[in-house]
């Protein structure tokens, strides 16, 4: 993934130029040290920057009469020329995919069912065409193997895990359910029958992409690539607006541009061997901002006829020629520009309202905990306010890591499960034991598990959030004694998913905890009914084990490295960015 571009300011405390990474929560004075909270910079905000151009009015000039010249034409001069500042949208975050597949050539006579869950920031599934597949012998073989052990390792101890239809599932899985011609394959390859196993795959991946809000006509820019990230951005407002400079109206709105980013990400993934039969997917769009960038348009008179050109203001090059007549350039001198009373950006102490602490400096954090009383705050409506928030409770541990927690209503197969001592029904087969429940105790409600710190490795907010949602375990909340212990100061990592992009995490993460990939996990799949609750943030202990942490509840392994941190991370309470 493309590194964030860096958005200059002055510092509202001592008045220097510094800067920060665009899409930032939080930074700190290169020169005074304050650390401030950006407000409005992130997605819920919309912060609206602008690219200062490297290309003046007089070099302008001999710009064009040099492009002319490559052309073998003739420019006779310049008739007008004008600065526009073009707004296109840069949205950044992640994306995460569920693929049930089955290998080979789809059947001509059913349709490929392709569905998904909508939350927050989804995207509706499309279908994918087949593709060739691997022979069926080596893999039915190979996988045979592996069913004939797992059988071997169950029949000689027993395990419960053979319960309800999970040997079926996963003989579902491994056979192909449809006629298989076994005649001998030929040498030479050719003729070979094709495949047809179940199986699935998770795909992940960081995305950057960008486009014009502008679409009332086309500047030649499609997007902004890495431009913005030759120099800093400006934060919009009207001292930052180059001289004389026309601003275009962002006709994008910010749902729309969701929507826009939404679906780009959602076709970027691509389809494993053979068709997709059901797929799930979740997009989290973490930062998302208008940029306005400046390009040049001028009136020339070439080869004895009138043009427009598009100039690059920042690469100094030609992007489009254009006729005049164009409906939005014949409007530009009679187009008023939109109105700019104050900067879409601001900045506020990053302190505790309550005891006046530094709050730990993270970029990524949507949210802070105080180590010193021990509150949670997010920012709102331009200031610092407290939050609910739970953690389990472990003594000694130098490190919490975040996440959010849903209660969850399931239903599968048609039955609502009564709660978390039924959640084997679902996931089977089991590999982990729960607690028996007391017959006088009652139900504990279906709780989801959704990591919200920052990490390269996504695969791992599956693989914990699984393990979580499987342990199911207890938390306390702040009204008791405190969940945190604060002495000595531990370092609590701030969130950096949002709670609403959180739910369509929730819901894929439900798909990664069936397992199988044959029919009778896909039917699971397809019948599972899930309504979530409000989303809660939860800080869970994990334990330093120098390179790596390892949470303490699952035994599940992060890589430091994998977390944007040096393999020495700093003191427990300490800050850093």
């Amino acid at each position: 993934m493309s590194e964030p571009f860096l958005v200059a300011i002055r510092c509202p405390q001592c008045g220097a130029e510094t800067d920060f990474p665009e899409g930032a929560h939080a930074l700190r004075c290169a020169y005074c040290t304050v650390v401030l909270r950006v407000v409005g910079a992130h997605r819920g905000g919309q912060g609206r920057f602008v690219m200062p151009p490297t290309l003046d009015a007089r070099a302008l000039g001999s710009l064009l009469r040099t492009h002319a010249r490559g052309q073998g034409r003739r420019l006779a001069s310049i008739e007008w020329q004008a600065l526009l500042l073009v707004p296109y949208w840069r949205a950044r975050g992640i994306a995460l995919r569920w693929v049930y597949y089955r290998s080979g050539e789809p059947p001509a006579s059913r349709a490929v069912a392709a569905t998904a869950w909508r939350g927050p920031t989804g995207e509706p599934a499309g279908t994918a065409a087949g593709r060739a597949a691997p022979e069926i012998r080596p893999t039915v073989r190979r996988r045979g193997r592996g069913l004939l052990a797992r059988l071997g390792s169950l029949l000689l101890t027993g395990s419960s895990l053979l319960t309800g239809s999970s040997l079926l599932d996963d003989l579902g899985a491994i056979l192909p359910d449809g006629p298989v011609d076994h005649a001998p394959l030929p040498a030479s390859g050719a003729g070979r029958s094709r495949a047809r196993v179940d199986d699935r795959v998770l795909q992940a991946r960081h995305f950057d992409v960008s486009f014009s809000g502008f679409t009332s006509g086309d500047v030649g820019l499609p997007s902004l690539g890495v431009r913005p990230g030759v120099r800093p951005l400006r934060v919009l407002a009207p001292d930052a607006l180059p001289p004389r400079a026309r601003m275009l109206p962002l006709e994008v709105d910010d749902d729309g541009a969701m929507a826009l980013a939404t679906g780009r990400v959602s076709t970027q993934f691509e389809d494993p061997p053979g068709h997709v039969v059901t797929e799930r997917k979740a997009v989290v769009v973490g930062s998302l901002a208008a940029i306005y960038f400046p390009i040049w348009l001028a009136t020339v008179r070439l080869d004895g006829a009138e043009r427009c050109l598009l100039v690059d203001a920042v690469a100094r090059s030609v992007l489009r020629e254009v006729d005049p007549a164009e409906p939005w350039i014949a409007e530009l001198p009679a187009r008023r520009p939109p109105a700019l009373s104050a900067a879409s950006v601001g900045f506020l102490p990053l302190k505790c309202p309550e005891c006046a602490h530094d709050l730990p400096l993270e970029a990524s954090a949507v949210a802070h905990f105080c180590v010193r009383c021990g509150r949670a705050f997010a920012e709102s409506g331009g200031r610092l306010v407290p939050i609910p928030y739970e953690a389990v409770t472990a003594r000694g541990a130098a490190v919490y890591l975040p996440a959010w927690r849903f209660e969850a209503t399931l239903a599968v197969d048609g039955r609502r499960l009564a709660g978390a001592s039924e959640l084997p029904r679902l996931l089977k087969p089991v590999g982990w034991p729960l607690p028996p429940r007391r017959a006088d105790a009652p139900e504990r409600p279906v709780s989801v598990y959704v990591p919200a710190f920052h990490c390269r490795d996504l695969s791992l907010v599956d693989r914990l959030g699984a393990a979580l949602t499987r342990l199911q375990p207890a938390v306390a909340d702040r009204s008791g004694a405190d969940p945190i212990p604060l002495a000595p100061p531990p370092r609590v990592v701030g969130p950096a998913v949002a709670a609403a992009d959180a739910e369509s995490l929730a819901r894929l993460l439900l798909v990664g905890l069936l397992p199988g990939g044959g029919p009778a996990a896909r039917a699971r799949i397809e019948s599972l009914e899930a309504a979530l609750g409000p989303a809660r943030l939860v800080w869970l202990p994990v334990q330093d084990r120098g390179s790596y942490l390892q949470d303490r509840l699952t035994g599940v392994s992060i890589r430091k490295a994998s977390l944007g941190w040096a393999p020495d991370v700093p003191a427990a309470g300490s800050s850093r960015a």
